[in-house]
């Protein structure tokens, strides 16, 4: 047996240990192949076998089975750096295969490989959410300091069944097989490890195998009965100082990996634009005016709401009340029926000039596309499910809804599809060719997808997908439910580059004529929550029952949505205190950033917002808990509620935060301290918004010299206040849009600046 050894890597009687340069500890066995993942002085992370299943056996490193033949270690560089390899050559039955620890040394990230070198038959395991492999691996099991942990599983990107607990012998909860998603392991510190899939990710799962304790065993997913030669499946685990910045470098690994999104999302208007909904939970789902059709009913809308009331809708969401289902419900043909639309789709288009994203599903068996039933398009036809097998298939259906007016398409039901197609769970290509080819068709019209009830495997396969730019993470709405809970689960969308969906909402308590008993008494948290997440914000009122003025409080006056630079996700402060001590609440944190203009400074400055739900008595935030706070400066704060709340952030006693409900949430903004000339200024921005400083309304600070000016941009004619405090006083200045370009505050005299002179009128002070 022969062995290469790297200079980077130690070699002792004991084994191999790499250290990165930064924080990650690993160190691998070479009498039993056992590994360790740790920091420097901790170990959080022990495998425990590793194994695989060929011929109809399992072969494993803990029975012996699985037979070393040969060792070597080597080194590497790719774009994320460079990386010492460890792989370990094996026989399983008749396959060869091979495991790798891919350790990088600028990044506290380990890559691990299985890769299949001729192949394997007789693979499956004895149900769908096993493994056929199992590599890497962790006990579930106490270790010497305490540990909590965060799965995902279930729908609505595994946040239907998340689990936060602690990690430990009597863990019994811990997302897996086909509905499983990553998952982080970490201390009181808020030392991460965080695990997941890195390449396969719709034929991959994790395997947790007992009821407590046990382990978790990563690989291919357990339906899978062929690998063919050379096929290579990874893992990774990423390590950071804190659970927020763990899934914040994971997903920035994972996008420099496969793409980013960022240019996809600013194309797509349903993330843009106020949009108007009718999905379940909203007031025309599968409901129309009395004796209207929804031809009708929407009409009517578009007239009375944009036309006439001048609410900025930049589109309407039509749900799956349009179009004709078969067989279990499923589409049986994706196209209008008359009695919905007399008229079609595109004459809807051409006569209200409104763009539409529409709903679909999974296919019926008795779909009329399949040539099974007498279509002319390629399908399987699988038990009580169905699934498109060509492209062309695709093409033709975003061909055509694009007459519709059609620039967001929302595939709903992606585990009812899985659930019902079983050839999706045996075969390793068939889930990211099914999802492939939809985007590709998707991408020609530039049309964006929304996912909905997605797996995480699904979320995870969409970092190859650049149109797939949101996904629904929380349950359908329902007034007065809990839905806009999705502080967590967008911590894990986010992180890829998408833009998390919490689904429509009501703006007034009751609608006009609902039936009795639906009311909505926290319409104001609602939005709020849609307007920070970066996605849709879309209101599903009667019409005429819009809440105007709380529902543009999310928007400018040509619908732009005042949205964060990053989706709002639960602090580490809350996931810690769900783990280690069980006591449930809310507060999440996002923030943006201000590019400056300056020949004096170089710096950009970061706005922070705080929004807290159920929250204990006791609760104080420390600046350790804000990861937006720079080090090199200070903050101040004020409620939503009043700017007059206004203080400078205290960094020795943070900020106590009062009951925080529902109905009376808490949000708060921290303005940074910007200092000019001998004053001290904080930008509050405009306090009736969600997001009082944001990109789409200030576009730029211009330090100069002698002045610090705010460009501000929106609809001309309007009218834009903005709050600040100078030196000690709350101040407002108001300025009217009269240029496409240069519209600017300034907060050091109050005045409204364009083309470089001053307009000559007071504004209001306190």
């Amino acid at each position: 047996m022969g062995i290469f050894i790297p200079m980077s890597v130690v070699l002792c009687l004991q084994g191999i240990r790499v250290t990165t340069s930064r924080s990650l500890n690993f160190e691998l066995s070479l009498s039993d192949g056992s590994y360790t993942l740790g920091t420097r002085n901790t170990a959080f992370l022990k495998s425990s076998d590793t194994f695989f299943r060929a011929d109809k056996t399992i072969y494993s490193l803990g029975d012996g089975s699985l037979k070393l033949t040969s060792q070597q270690l080597s080194t590497g560089s790719d774009a994320h750096g460079d990386y010492d390899v460890i792989t370990n050559y094996y026989t399983a039955g008749n396959a060869n295969v091979s495991t790798s620890f891919i350790i990088y040394q600028d990044v506290d990230v380990v890559v691990f490989n299985q890769t299949y070198h001729n192949g394997a038959n007789g693979t499956k395991a004895s149900t769908f959410d096993q493994t056929i492999s199992g590599f890497p691996s962790a006990r579930v099991e106490s270790y010497d300091t305490d540990l909590g942990y965060l799965s995902f599983d279930g729908f609505m990107a595994g946040d239907t069944k998340k689990h936060i607990g602690r990690w430990d012998s009597q863990t019994d909860a811990i997302g897996d097989g086909l509905k499983g998603g990553p998952l982080a392991v970490f201390d009181e510190q808020g030392r991460t490890f965080l695990l997941s899939t890195f390449s396969g990710f719709m034929a991959s799962s994790a395997w947790h195998d007992a009821d407590k304790g046990g382990a978790v065993f990563l690989g291919i997913m357990g339906g899978v009965d062929e690998v063919p030669a050379n096929y290579t499946y990874s893992t990774i685990i990423y390590y950071a100082e804190g659970i927020n910045k763990a899934f914040r470098g994971w997903g920035e690994f994972l996008q420099k990996q496969y793409g980013e999104k960022e240019w996809n999302t600013w194309e797509d208007s349903t993330l843009i634009f106020l949009g108007y909904w009718t999905d379940n939970g909203g007031y025309y789902y599968f409901h129309t005016e009395p004796n209207k059709t929804y031809e009708q009913t929407m009409t009517d809308f578009i007239k009375q709401e944009v036309t006439m009331a001048g609410l900025p809708i930049g589109y309407v969401q039509y749900d799956s009340w349009w179009y004709y289902t078969g067989t279990g419900n499923g589409i049986k043909t994706w196209d209008t029926r008359p009695d919905v639309f007399p008229d079609g789709l595109e004459y809807m288009f051409k006569t209200t000039n409104m763009p539409v994203a529409l709903h679909s599903k999974y296919w019926s068996i008795d779909n009329t596309y399949a040539k099974q039933n007498g279509g002319k398009y390629d399908f399987i036809i699988d038990g009580i499910g169905a699934l498109p097998l060509q492209a062309e298939f695709w093409e033709d259906l975003f061909n055509n809804a694009s007459k519709w007016g059609m620039f967001m398409y929302e595939q709903d039901w992606l585990n009812g599809e899985l659930d019902r197609v079983d050839k999706l769970k045996t075969d390793l290509f068939l889930g990211e060719q099914w999802l492939t080819q939809m985007h590709a068709a998707a991408a020609k019209q530039y049309n964006s997808i929304q996912y909905c009830m997605a797996n995480p495997r699904h979320v995870m396969q969409a970092l190859t997908l650049p149109w797939v730019t949101q996904a629904r993470v929380s349950e359908d709405y329902h007034p007065g439910g809990d839905q806009w809970r999705i502080g967590v689960t967008s911590l894990f969308v986010g992180a890829l580059g998408m833009r998390p969906s919490k689904d429509t909402f009501w703006t007034v308590r009751t609608q006009p004529g609902d039936p009795p008993g639906r009311t909505e008494p926290y319409s104001g948290l609602n939005a709020a929550v849609a307007t920070l997440s970066m996605g849709p914000v879309g209101p599903s009122d009667r019409v005429g029952a819009v809440n105007v003025s709380l529902l543009m409080r999310c928007c400018g006056e040509y619908g732009h949505i005042y949205k964060p630079d990053r989706p709002i996700s639960a602090t580490d402060l809350q996931i810690k205190q769900k783990a280690f001590s069980d006591i449930d609440m809310e507060v999440w944190w996002t923030h943006t950033t201000i590019r400056v203009n300056s020949t004096v400074i170089d710096v950009n400055w970061t706005w922070g917002v705080v929004l807290a739900v159920d929250t204990p008595t006791d609760l104080v935030l420390h600046k350790a808990d804000l990861d937006f706070m720079d080090d090199g400066n200070d903050y101040g704060v004020f409620s939503y509620k009043d700017p007059d709340s206004f203080r400078v952030f205290d960094v020795k006693t943070g900020l106590k935060l009062p009951m925080c409900t529902k109905e009376d949430f808490c949000l708060y903004h921290f303005p940074p301290k910007i200092s000019h000339s001998g004053h001290e200024v904080y930008l509050l921005g405009e306090v009736e918004k969600w997001m009082p400083v944001n990109k789409m309304r200030t576009v730029g600070i211009n330090y100069l010299d002698d002045d610090l000016l705010i460009n501000i941009f929106g609809k001309y004619g309007s009218n834009v206040t903005l709050h600040y405090v100078i030196d000690g006083q709350l101040k407002k200045a108001t300025c009217q849009i009269i240029n496409r370009l240069w519209n600017c505050v300034s907060l050091i005299t109050g005045k409204c600046i364009y083309d470089n002179y001053f307009v000559d009128e007071d504004t209001d002070s306190y």
